[in-house]
């Protein structure tokens, strides 16, 4: 199985949740229902997050949307997926805030006013929220001073929509289409070392077979069974394929175990790549990108045939030449 990438749960959220169905109902379960009444749902749209700079570069996980409230823009950074506690999360939020209304100014510049920017976080993590929700609590004034400057110091106050305390239950029931209680579910048990992925199953029968008879449905179980292999590579596939297959029926267990085996392909050609790439540099020291290019792009049967070829080569071409090259330089 290929080793577990980095920030995984963070890349399996932002490929569920950047379909604007996904993303509406979190918005609407955080934000004050007369906010989001008045938001025009189809204009709801995933934007870029490239602007970002190379400070937050890490943070290009994030979902932004624009859309519209009565003819007027409003973002929507959507979401800061947190499984821990971060105290500092209101101040990070306005260094977002900030950062968007720099790339909104740059494709508006004859603009004369800024859209509202409303960021919220997603909290999944094994316990409630306890840290600060505002900027005010991280500032250090006593209160009755505080208040006399709150006019002149940037506030922020985060929408949290805390999933920490939810039960399985209570996250099969979350509004919204069954992809977004499915994510949820999975998600919360993942971020837990001591629960069993699969125990979510159990809650969910309904909401799987839904997500399969949509239009992309099966697509989009993949990648959340992608997520769930992927993170938890010490589950047994033939375990998982047996409890999909008996919840949500024969054809749940067929994406399983498609996807399983997807994966263990993928695992093979990763450490293929891995091992050859390492033996190149080992004999030639530097590689072109265009080679490292290459063996990203190859297939597991030439990665192997490749390196049959590294202890003969004189140099790198020598390596991915055609056996009768191989031959002909020898004559």
């Amino acid at each position: 199985m290929a080793k577990k990438p980095r920030n995984l749960h963070d890349r399996a959220f932002k490929a569920l949740f950047s379909p604007p169905d996904a993303a509406l109902p979190i918005l609407r379960a955080s934000l004050p229902r007369a906010l989001m009444d008045a938001v025009d749902p189809g204009s709801l749209t995933p934007e870029p997050t490239d602007f970002v700079n190379d400070e937050l570069a890490e943070d290009h996980r994030d979902l932004l949307f624009s859309a519209t409230i009565r003819g007027r823009p409003v973002i929507f950074y959507v979401i800061e997926h947190q499984t821990s506690v971060d105290r500092f999360m209101a101040l990070r939020l306005l260094r977002y805030v900030l950062k968007v209304w720099d790339w909104w100014l740059a494709r508006h510049p004859a603009a004369k006013t800024l859209p509202a920017v409303v960021p919220v976080v997603l909290h999944q993590g094994a316990k409630a929220w306890d840290g600060p929700r505002s900027l005010a609590e991280l500032i250090d004034l006593p209160a009755d001073l505080l208040d006399s400057v709150s006019r002149h110091v940037p506030g922020l106050d985060v929408a949290i929509q805390d999933l920490g305390p939810a039960t399985k239950a209570q996250l099969a029931t979350f509004p919204g289409p069954p992809l977004v209680r499915i994510t949820l579910c999975f998600m919360r048990a993942i971020a837990d070392p001591h629960e069993d992925p699969l125990a979510a199953l159990d809650v969910l029968e309904g909401e799987l077979k839904a997500l399969l008879a949509q239009p992309g449905g099966r697509e989009r179980l993949i990648v959340v069974l992608r997520y769930t292999v992927l993170a938890r590579p010490e589950l047994d596939v033939r375990a998982v394929t047996d409890e999909f297959r008996r919840v949500a029926g024969e054809e749940a267990g067929e994406v399983v175990m498609s996807t399983a085996q997807e994966l263990i392909e993928q695992g093979r050609v990763v450490e293929r790549r891995e091992l050859l790439e390492m033996l190149l540099r080992e004999k030639f020291k530097k590689l072109d990108r265009s080679v490292v290019e290459r063996l990203e792009a190859a297939s597991a049967e030439d990665l192997q045939a490749w390196a049959r070829q590294v202890v003969n080569a004189k140099d790198v071409e020598d390596v991915f030449a055609p056996r009768k090259r191989r031959r002909s330089r020898k004559k």
